[in-house]
This record gives structure tokens, C-alpha cells and sequence, in this order.
């Protein structure tokens, strides 16, 4: 049974304890065997200030796996793995349109804490250079159709 599979059935089987509890029954279907030790799949946040999906949340912004605290990602966006590299962060992010996400990030950037250095987008290829928040080096989000490089650097 995988990680994935072994908590799906864990979560299934305490929504059905919780109904057998409130119909009365007195009965409860017995919980399934579990990995124990076998962290649960990552799942994806809502962004409050940008109403927009982010990676996985983590008790400190910058650790591996995780784009920086508040960092605005557009609606329907995908965040694919982080890495922390040195003073670095980096991700691909997968967007519907180049061009919808260099405008997201154009109006979200500044009301997110960031300085907008430079930008330019000719069809669905553009760049955004900024610094602001947990990425006080010179960053940039380089944007390719639907496929987005982000770098942030820590200072």
C-alpha cells in the first residue's frame, strides 16, 4: 500500500467512525493498517492575499520545498519542486498562459511586499526581475509560454 493510499483510506475510515458515532449504531468501522512513520502527501495552501494556490506550508519560509512566505502564484497554477540552492531559492511553475501570469504577477508583486526592477513580455515570453520580502538579492521570474522559472535570492 503507498503513503498516498495508506492515508486516503486513514482519512476515509475516520469520516466513516465520525458518521457511525452521530447515527447512533454504536458500531464504527474499524480503521485500515497504516505505514506507520510515512509522512502524508504534500497538499497545496490558499494564498490569503493573493486568493491563489502556493506549495506546501512549512514552519519557515525559504526551507526546501516551499516558495518564500505570501509569494503570489496565479489561480490555477501549479508549483512544481523547490530547491534551496545556497542563497537561492528556485522552482518551475506551470501557468495556463505565459502572458496571464506576467500580468498576475505585475499587479500582485507590489501589493505583496515586492519591488518590481524590470519587466518586459514579447507574446508568451518575458522576464520580471524584482527583490522585496525573503528574496532581498536581485530575483526574477522568467516566463515561457506556460512554464515559469522562479529565482530568488536571499541577499
Amino acid at each position: 500500500m503507498t503513503s498516498r493510499t495508506a492515508a486516503a483510506a486513514g482519512v476515509l475510515a475516520a469520516a466513516l467512525s465520525l458518521a457511525g458515532c452521530s447515527s447512533g449504531s454504536g458500531t464504527a468501522a474499524p480503521a485500515p493498517p497504516t505505514d506507520a512513520g510515512t509522512p502524508a502527501p504534500a497538499a497545496t495552501t490558499p494564498s490569503a492575499a493573493a486568493g491563489a494556490l502556493t506549495s506546501p506550508p512549512a514552519p519557515v519560509a525559504g526551507e526546501p520545498g516551499v516558495l518564500p512566505a505570501g509569494f503570489p502564484v496565479p489561480p490555477g497554477s501549479t508549483v512544481g519542486p523547490v530547491a534551496v540552492e545556497g542563497g537561492e531559492i528556485k522552482a518551475t511553475l506551470t501557468v495556463s498562459d505565459g502572458k496571464t501570469g506576467y500580468d498576475f504577477w505585475r499587479s500582485r508583486l507590489p501589493a505583496a511586499g515586492y519591488r518590481i526592477t524590470g519587466s518586459q513580455m514579447v507574446g508568451g515570453i518575458g522576464e520580471i526581475s524584482f527583490t522585496g520580502r525573503d528574496c532581498a538579492g536581485p530575483s526574477q521570474l522568467g516566463i515561457n509560454d506556460d512554464s515559469v522559472t522562479f529565482e530568488c535570492k536571499r541577499g
